[in-house]
């Protein structure tokens, strides 16, 4: 089955070792063309355009000398310019006129009264009642009221009001003289953002050496609260600051004011948003004195001072011109922190300037810097004290006026007489606009009432009246808080401070359409 065999040796070569044969092959591509091209306008035109009366001729274009057409060269379309210009011609007259028609058209007036004659009791709720026991106890009343610059935190001053004086409806409320210097007065401060505040404990509480008058916080540090005296000190404090938190005053200094302090108010020094922070303070002594605040304290700037002279119509009394005016009202304008609306003890509204008339020379005014004069414009004034003013700041020329005379008057800086008169249940302690409707202010009364107004409607009644918010006691202050203005607080004789929620139309901004109704109404001549 198997048997041997014999095979035939086969041999492989390899040749991986061998040289591999090789071609050398060239190629080159051909040069690469190029070509420069410039461009440029074979001509240069130029074309004007002039406004002119009937017998004012189309303009024309003149290029390179030669006078062309601009509607048949320029433009490449045929016009008819002679029936082009007869057309305008005729148009002119009726078109101007349905300009002027529209805009002074109150077409969209009746939805925006509407809108604020809706408000209701509902449209305002009571959030807080903030009490100190211990003020209350000694019966001082609210002096001045601020919100801090982050809105969260509220500062209230304690003073001492005569609850005998509110009570009989007083013109002036007068402090009560009566030993005031031996009572305590208070500031402090509630956070509203804080998880447990106590309505009834303050989260800071200062005894102030002097009693305090008023109170103004600083626009940007929320930490820093001026305040001002009965007997015309003025105080700063730092509230973050450890152990004595008093970080300037003028007491004991040789300069300031002689009377008490009725307003206060922090501006940039020139207006500009580059510069620091100054402490205006005005008192019944005439003066407007302008602090500057640094680590070292208060530092008096320069001062003005209000005379008699300044007034209407006192080249013909006899009184005598170099007597102090009583500033008891101030309110800066929006776009130009350098000029301001002063109210007087005698019922005088008057435009001022920062800068400052000539230097004013006068015996009995004792000062270690120069005085100057600051009217500029008087306005009819009101029948008693100005307790309230405040300048819009939606527009540079309307101004808000109140006081013993029972009407809250809006005022055009443009002319001496106002534009509106609304009348209010009682004198008016405290007016101020909403921040975020252009058209709705508020007002304090000495009767305890809150009053809103349209200063547009057609009806001068409030479109919100609430009633006996501290027991028919006067309410002295009123401020809103800075921003939304969705908080607004109130406080007076009852020693309290009411913190009220403002909801539907009170809340709303006011749009486009009520900013022309402003434009239209500052347009006004009466």
């Amino acid at each position: 089955m198997f048997s041997d065999s014999s095979s035939t040796q086969i041999d492989v070569t390899s040749y991986w070792h061998e040289a591999k044969p090789s071609r050398e092959v060239g190629t080159q591509a051909g040069p690469t063309g190029a070509q420069h091209v410039a461009a440029q306008t074979a001509s240069n035109a130029e074309a004007a355009s002039q406004a002119g009366g009937p017998e004012c001729e189309l303009g024309c274009v003149r290029v390179e000398g030669d006078d062309l057409d601009v509607s048949s060269e320029l433009l490449g379309a045929e016009v008819d310019e002679p029936g082009l210009l007869g057309f305008l011609r005729r148009v002119e007259v009726p078109m101007c006129r349905e300009l002027q028609k529209a805009a002074s058209s109150r077409a969209f007036a009746r939805i925006m009264d509407s809108k604020l004659s809706s408000m209701k009791q509902g449209d305002l709720q009571l959030l807080h009642t903030l009490r100190f026991r211990m003020a209350e106890q000694q019966g001082l009343a609210i002096t001045g009221l601020g919100w801090s610059a982050s809105g969260s935190v509220i500062a209230v001053a304690f003073g001492q009001y005569s609850r005998e004086t509110t009570q009989t409806r007083s013109l002036i409320p007068s402090v009560d003289n009566s030993g005031w210097e031996a009572k305590p007065s208070f500031l402090c401060t509630w956070n509203l953002h804080r998880p447990r505040m106590d309505p009834d404990s303050p989260d800071l509480t200062l005894e102030a050496p002097g009693s305090l008058t008023c109170l103004a916080c600083h626009p940007e540090k929320s930490a820093i609260i001026a305040a001002g005296a009965y007997n015309g000190d003025v105080f700063v404090w730092e509230t973050n600051r450890d152990g004595d938190m008093l970080a300037g005053q003028s007491c004991g200094q040789s300069y300031g004011h002689e009377e008490p302090i009725h307003q206060m108010s922090w501006v940039r020094e020139g207006g500009s948003a580059s510069q620091s922070w100054l402490l205006i303070t005005a008192g019944t002594d005439g003066r407007v004195l302008l602090w500057r605040f640094t680590t070292r304290g208060l530092e008096l700037q320069r001062g003005l001072v209000l005379l008699r002279r300044d007034l209407p119509g006192a080249k013909s009394s006899k009184i005598r011109g170099d007597l102090p005016v009583g500033i008891t009202a101030l309110s800066f304008f929006a776009e130009d922190p350098t000029m301001f609306v002063a109210g007087t003890e005698g019922g005088h509204v008057l435009k001022c300037s920062l800068k400052g008339g000539p230097p004013v020379l006068a015996p009995g005014l004792p000062s270690s810097v120069l005085l100057r004069g600051p009217a500029l414009l008087a306005y009819d004034p009101l029948c008693g004290p100005v307790y309230a003013a405040h300048c819009s700041p939606f527009h540079r020329n309307i101004a808000l006026c109140a006081g013993a005379d029972p009407d809250l008057r809006v005022y055009s800086l443009l002319q001496p007489r106002p534009l509106r008169r609304l009348p209010c249940p009682s004198y008016v302690f405290s007016a101020a606009w909403s921040p975020v409707r252009p058209l709705l202010c508020a007002a304090a009364t000495a009767q305890g009432d809150l009053v809103f107004f349209n200063i547009v409607s057609q009806s001068t009644m409030p479109v919100l009246h609430v009633r006996g918010c501290t027991e028919g006691l006067a309410l002295y202050q009123l401020l809103w808080s800075p921003g939304d203005g969705r908080l607004l607080v109130t406080g007076g004789a009852a020693g309290r401070v009411s913190v009220w929620n403002l909801l539907g139309s009170l809340a709303e901004s006011g749009g486009r359409a009520a900013m022309a109704e402003l434009d239209h109404l500052a347009a006004e001549s009466n």
